[in-house]
């Protein structure tokens, strides 16, 4: 492990009061649009008789210096005093809008979001939040091509983002076709930013064996080779690409948005073609990039040219114990959300 490992200093402060006898610590962004998470263990007596629940909680990496900024920023929710430590579980400040805790938005027909794109409903929810402080920033915040339209949506009993992100996965930059992207929601701090890069512009951050990586370990899975689109009304559509020595793969997808066969055939085809861009999942175990967050692009310089070139960080994972060095993980290329939320049975 390089020297950038082995002298990384990880501090977790909450409500700015930096934790003394820091036990262990573990930051999960696990994709698919879900919350991340930090869970930590610490014994402190300035905090023994401390209210924790709610506080703000940020987890700063170091790697050797000061940073400007966390890695993590959330919300302490659960809380478990022992009598030799306290261990603490957080989320990111989306769990204000999400979940079982947040307050349910009710979308009738006479009160609704008709017209309204899921960017700009989920930027309405927020700003009502941030009356007396900017909880979740939304400066980073751009919509999406195209547009998740909320025109027709209905819920009585429903989290905020749970609507949004329902909304987000239904959509596709299909600037490219031959490579259609899923959208990725993310927290950077406390900013609400959503995303779609291509592994195609040559600045991604580089990892070679002397330099980042520690381990690479890759699992090779077969693509589906076939979708079939059930539209509104029964329109539909299907699309095969070629054959596969592990045979025909299929799923099928519902969506009542699409009003035509040759929409349903359009759909069939980014499925199919997003799915084929995601058959490998890179585990990197890297003592470097810190502060890359999902969607960031880096560039393998590996000898194996399966896997060597640029990929997308679609989950990450930092897990650090006193005593011992920072262990983090990043995996690769397989982006989120993915089309088993969507198949019906296997053709």
């Amino acid at each position: 492990m390089t020297a950038q490992g082995l002298h990384s200093r990880p501090i977790v402060k909450i409500n700015g009061r930096t934790i003394i006898n820091l036990k262990n610590v573990s930051y999960n962004n696990g994709g698919s649009n879900q919350l991340s998470s930090l869970s930590c263990t610490f014994d402190d007596p300035e905090f023994v008789n401390y209210r924790l629940f709610n506080k703000k909680i940020e987890f700063f990496v170091n790697e050797g210096v000061a940073e400007s900024y966390p890695i993590f920023t959330g919300f302490i929710r659960d809380v478990f005093p022992s009598d030799t430590s306290i261990n603490i579980m957080a989320y990111d400040a989306r769990i204000l809008i999400s979940g079982r805790e947040a307050n349910p938005v009710v979308i009738t027909d006479k009160n609704n979001y008709d017209g309204y794109t899921a960017v700009q409903f989920i930027g309405d929810i927020i700003t009502n939040l941030n009356q007396n402080e900017t909880l979740i920033d939304l400066s980073a915040l751009s919509e999406t091509t195209p547009v998740a339209t909320m025109t027709g949506v209905r819920t009585t009993n429903d989290a905020p983002y749970d609507v949004f992100v329902d909304k987000i996965n239904t959509i596709r930059n299909t600037d490219d076709p031959l490579e259609p992207l899923n959208y990725v929601i993310d927290m950077i701090g406390n900013s609400l930013v959503i995303t779609s890069k291509r592994a195609k512009a040559g600045n991604g951050v580089r990892f070679s064996r002397s330099d980042g990586i520690n381990s690479i370990s890759v699992k090779r899975r077969a693509p589906i080779t076939k979708a079939t689109v059930i539209g509104d009304d029964g329109v539909s559509g299907t699309f095969q690409y070629g054959t596969s020595p592990a045979g025909e793969i299929g799923v099928i997808h519902n969506n009542d948005e699409l009003k035509s066969n040759a929409e349903c055939t359009n759909e069939a085809i980014a499925i199919v073609m997003a799915e084929r861009n995601e058959i490998d999942e890179i585990t990197l175990e890297a003592n470097k990039g810190y502060d890359l967050g999902l969607n960031n692009v880096i560039y393998l310089d590996v000898d194996d040219l399966d896997i060597r070139g640029e990929h997308r960080i679609a989950s990450k994972r930092v897990d650090f114990k006193s005593g011992g060095n920072i262990r983090m993980r990043f995996k690769l290329d397989k982006l989120p959300p993915t089309l088993s939320d969507y198949i019906q049975k296997v053709l």
